[in-house]
């Protein structure tokens, strides 16, 4: 039974409690009569307190403030569609009791089914989280993923690599020139196990070649390799950049994540530092 219609239901209780009326037949027929046509006002008393109970109950009930079914963080900027969806574009809002509801931001599309949850908008994406039921999310690439009780997931699933941290023109080795891909390979392999200058742009330039062919794995041994044996060599922070990006896009975001720190630590001069910050940020949250 709801709360609000107890106290009613008590006092109906009550008023039924009440017992009836006795009458004393050796006092005769006469005396009998005059009881039974003689009203008894004590019930009216406790049914019309009982209907004013239930009047006032009802009318709390019709005047309470409905509970929100979105509750919106300081900031957030969201609006609510004619068909009962949701649009959010900035901040976080939060569904309080289990919906069925949709959401939507500029990078994702959310389905819910008896769910309540969290939706975040920030500059890395959106992240949505599930306390209770399920969500169907739906990328602006076409990926889709349940989200169940206790998941959490930030869309765009793969981070946003900044513009001046896509690839460049790599120095060709002058060793091994421009021949086929496969003899250059082969060259720039031999002179990467050497020292000095020439091992460092060979290796630079073989992890980009590998990574050119599809082998991201060879790309990044290469980078390692690279920073392993030349950490202040004249490509480090091109080797730095290039494994940072590789490792994001094959999902290795917590090795990515090391190498965007260590390069902010040690590039403090270089300008492509407040892009790197800004891959760092959306690895973080993807490592939250």
């Amino acid at each position: 039974m709801p709360d609000d219609e107890r106290p009613a239901a008590e006092a109906m209780s009550r008023a039924a409690e009440i017992p009836g009326r006795t009458m004393d037949l050796a006092a005769g027929w006469d005396a009998v009569l005059e009881r039974a046509t003689k009203p008894d006002r004590r019930p009216w008393v406790f049914v019309a307190l009982a209907l004013g109970m239930a009047l006032v109950v009802s009318v709390i009930a019709a005047t309470r403030t409905p509970e929100p079914m979105v509750v919106a963080a300081p900031g957030a900027k969201w609006e609510q569609q004619a068909d009962g969806g949701v649009h959010l574009h900035e901040g976080r809002v939060q569904v309080e009791r289990p919906l069925d509801l949709a959401l939507e931001s500029s990078q994702v599309a959310v389905l819910t089914r008896s769910c309540r949850f969290a939706a975040e908008v920030i500059p890395e994406g959106t992240r949505v989280t599930v306390f209770e039921g399920q969500a169907v999310v739906r990328g602006a690439n076409g990926d889709e993923r349940v989200l169940r009780a206790g998941e959490s997931a930030l869309w765009p699933s793969t981070p946003s690599i900044p513009a001046g941290l896509e690839e460049g023109a790599a120095p060709p080795s002058r060793v091994c020139g421009e021949g086929e891909p496969a003899e250059r390979l082969e060259c720039l392999g031999r002179v990467s196990q050497g020292e000095g200058l020439e091992a460092q742009v060979a290796l630079f330039e073989l992890g980009r070649l590998r990574g050119r062919a599809g082998n991201a794995v060879g790309a990044a041994s290469a980078w390692r390799a690279s920073l392993q044996r030349f950490p202040e060599g004249v490509f480090a922070p091109e080797v730095q950049l290039a494994l940072m990006v590789t490792l994001a896009q094959q999902h290795h975001f917590g090795e990515a994540l090391a190498v965007a720190r260590a390069f902010e630590a040690s590039q403090l001069e270089d300008p492509r530092r407040d892009d790197v910050a800004r891959l760092r940020r959306q690895l973080e949250w993807l490592t939250r």
